[in-house]
């Protein structure tokens, strides 16, 4: 009677490895997950910082959302995706950004996205100092996040608009990005002596 149970155990237990070692060798076999994203890439665009063009530089760029006047991107810009960069070599200058729903900060589906273009060097954190523009459009919206795919390609179109800086669509294939130039030293002289007055004044 004693063997009898123990190899009823042994059977048992023989069942249980075996349920195990299946479930584990079918998870090893299922395909990769690929997290969804929100993606843009360009490489017909003009870009300019004020009136002057860029070419042969590398900027940054970072998805994000605007509001209240101020770009809040998605995160401080990593090696594991988030970011973006901006070639403007003149032969073929070229746009890449995308965010990854693996990455630290959500966005609930259909929110509303806008796109900072900035003038740092590639991989930079995101720098409100700096010569920088900022895009919108009615079709930059966060797709429903998922682990399987469903990747969302965006695209500059007529409905693309400018939060800060200009853009121009084209349809031949050639839009301008214009950046906000950085405050120079000598605005910020200028600006440091208005201040000064002002407040001589109000002393008087």
């Amino acid at each position: 009677m004693k063997k009898l149970f123990e190899t009823s155990q042994t059977i048992k237990r023989m069942k249980k490895s075996l349920c195990t070692a299946t479930m584990l060798a079918l998870l090893a076999f299922q395909p990769t997950s690929k997290a969804s994203n929100l993606a843009i890439f360009d490489d017909s665009f003009n870009l300019f910082d004020g009136s002057t063009q860029i070419t042969g530089e590398v900027l940054s760029a970072v998805w994000g959302t605007f509001a209240g006047g101020n770009f809040t991107p998605n995160q401080n810009i990593y090696s594991n995706g988030g970011f973006g960069y901006v070639d403007t070599t003149a032969s073929a200058p070229e746009l890449q950004v995308i965010i990854n729903r693996v990455d630290t900060t959500q966005y609930a589906a259909g929110t509303q996205m806008a796109l900072a273009i900035f003038n740092k060097p590639d991989l930079s954190n995101w720098d409100n100092t700096v010569a920088k523009a900022v895009l919108t459009d009615a079709t930059w919206t966060a797709p429903s996040w998922s682990l399987v795919g469903n990747d969302k390609d965006v695209f500059f179109t007529l409905s693309t608009t400018a939060l800060l800086g200009s853009f121009v669509y084209s349809p031949e294939g050639r839009d301008s990005i214009v950046m906000i130039p950085e405050p120079s030293s000598a605005s910020l002289i200028v600006l440091s002596l208005v201040s000064a007055l002002a407040l001589r004044r109000r002393k008087k």
